[in-house]
């Protein structure tokens, strides 16, 4: 059985888009959306910016291994740099 509660104002999710950790400046493809993003293989710090974000550093977004989290990418955060262990897995929506 499946949920369908709030169905006409979803749309399903699309295969995630992987960045490997080390990535800097990768675009994520979207603008003034929400995006989920969850760590996998490992623990990873996440820096957001425009086409010249820098490499991020330790004292940025932490994100550890399996958690989730959500955030709302604008005209400015539509890059992202990562650094740890494992890739970030990022579905739209």
């Amino acid at each position: 059985m499946s949920s369908t509660e709030g169905a006409s104002r979803r749309t399903a999710p699309g295969a995630p888009l992987v960045v490997a950790a080390g990535a800097t400046a990768t675009a994520l493809g979207v603008q003034q959306t929400y995006i989920t993003v969850c760590a996998a293989g490992g623990a990873l710090t996440l820096r957001f910016g425009d086409s010249t974000v820098g490499a991020a550093q330790t004292t940025d977004w932490p994100l550890a291994e399996g958690e989730k989290e959500s955030f709302y990418i604008g005209y400015s955060t539509a890059y992202v740099s990562i650094q740890g262990v494992g890739s970030l897995k990022v579905v739209v929506g």
